[in-house]
């Protein structure tokens, strides 16, 4: 089944309760699909997992990432059992591009984005109409590096101008002190 690539084969990890959702479970817990609440006509769209330099994270808690922590690798799919290789996905990059991108690919690699806030959506349709598509999202944040932070940039310019204040005053104390030698060999 398209979508749960990680469902355990032991006895009894499918299951379904009175409201007729049904249970399944995997390697990375248990994942509830409700067949009321997505039609045929309309998949449910889902991110399956995330990833950072092929490691992957915990999208539920972790959305804040250093500047070197820039390549990020989506997978994502579409619940939907009747015919899941004709299913259409759409995504985006907010804060990246803007626009839709149309594609049949389960994978979406972003590498090195630069430091700022983004919002990956996605979202699925079987005949490329995502009028009432419904959409998945995942928001993280890329941090500055400190060297591009506000007050290290402040902090060096103090630093530079205080060096230059201090070769200055050293400049002028050995001038003026060669100019009193020199004003003593004449005395003399």
């Amino acid at each position: 089944i398209q979508g749960l690539s990680s469902l355990s084969s032991e006895v009894g990890t499918i299951t379904q309760d009175n409201a007729l959702n049904i249970y399944f479970s995997t390697s990375n817990g248990v994942v509830q699909y409700s067949p009321g609440a997505v039609s045929i006509k309309k998949p449910k769209t889902i991110i399956e997992n995330v990833q950072v330099f092929l490691n992957d994270i915990d999208k539920a808690t972790v959305n804040s990432f250093s500047y070197d922590e820039n390549n990020f690798t989506f997978f994502i799919t579409a619940l939907y059992y009747s015919d899941p290789e004709n299913i259409f996905y759409q995504y985006k990059l907010e804060g990246f591009n803007n626009g839709w991108v149309s594609t049949k690919d389960r994978m979406i690699t972003f590498p090195k984005l630069d430091p700022g806030k983004y919002k990956f959506i996605v979202r699925s349709s079987l005949n490329n109409n995502f009028t009432n598509a419904t959409e998945a999202w995942y928001e993280f944040e890329i941090h500055k590096p400190f060297w591009k932070q506000w007050w290290f940039i402040v902090l060096a310019i103090l630093a530079g101008a205080g060096l230059l204040f201090w070769y200055i005053k050293k400049r002028e104390a050995t001038l003026k002190h060669v100019q009193q030698l020199r004003q003593e060999k004449i005395q003399f």
